[in-house]
């Protein structure tokens, strides 16, 4: 069983789009592109799909553009953590070391946030304040799915990221899930980022807490946050194109298929 969680930061449109081309995917064979994709339907039909496609409705609604693709930096900062009440930019990690985000040093509420500005990935998860957080685990919690992933978006290439607070040997898994998907996207000449290594959680800026871990926590599931291209235009940024970006998604639900699978003989 796979829980497939969609985006909780809403500028973060990649995972959404990828997962409403999967449901489409299931249903006919073919993504909105009008691509066969018989192959990868087949694999989820041995599989039980748990789809969330959207991880935070509010923060989706506040964004304007379709995607941030081709945007810069300013427009990732802009949509995504907002701004203060002086028009400068929240930025990071200063837009997480305030939560909720309200108050009037508040001016433009990014789409990290829900409507009352809780970040989902980063809510109190012993006393919730956002319903986003507390439903997604609730899912976790009753169907207690053996894959999991949170799916995000960034100025990079894509890559899994370590999961914190989870044992080592979760860690692993991930990591040779890792090392099979980077494969897939290598031999399909698409970008991809580089191996973590599994370690526990310590030193004076530990990894936070956060809702992939939660997940693991209330559930059991091996599981992890994956980040995908935006497609950004700085010069720094991982260059793809808008069905590049949806060929990179589609192969990471395929790997996670063939993952799980694999574990179950």
């Amino acid at each position: 069983m796979i829980l497939f969680v969609g985006p909780v930061h809403g500028h973060e449109v990649e995972g959404l789009t990828g997962l409403v081309n999967l449901i489409t995917i299931m249903d006919t064979g073919k993504d909105l592109q009008g691509k066969e994709q018989t192959e990868l339907q087949e694999l989820g039909r041995r599989c039980r799909l748990l789809i969330i496609p959207a991880g935070n409705p509010d923060g989706i609604a506040r964004l304007e553009p379709q995607s941030l693709h081709a945007m810069g930096i300013e427009d990732l900062r802009f949509w995504g953590q907002g701004t203060w009440s002086d028009d400068t930019f929240c930025g990071w990690p200063e837009s997480k070391r305030q939560h909720p985000m309200v108050g009037d040093n508040v001016g433009f509420l990014g789409c990290y946030f829900n409507d009352a500005g809780i970040n989902p990935m980063h809510d109190e998860f012993f006393s919730p304040m956002g319903p986003e957080a507390p439903a997604i685990l609730k899912v976790a919690k009753e169907e207690g799915p053996d894959l999991a992933v949170s799916l995000h978006s960034h100025e990079s290439k894509p890559a899994l990221l370590r999961p914190a607070y989870v044992t080592t040997e979760k860690q692993e898994d991930i990591r040779q899930l890792a090392v099979a998907y980077y494969a897939i996207l290598q031999e399909r000449r698409l970008p991809h980022g580089a191996l973590f290594d599994p370690r526990a959680e310590s030193g004076t800026y530990p990894s936070p807490f956060n809702l992939t871990s939660a997940i693991y926590h209330v559930s059991g599931a091996s599981s992890f946050t994956f980040e995908c291209p935006h497609g950004l235009s700085t010069d720094r940024a991982c260059k793809v194109k808008f069905e590049e970006i949806l060929d990179i998604q589609l192969a990471l639900y395929e790997a996670m298929m063939q993952h799980a699978l694999a574990k179950k003989g």
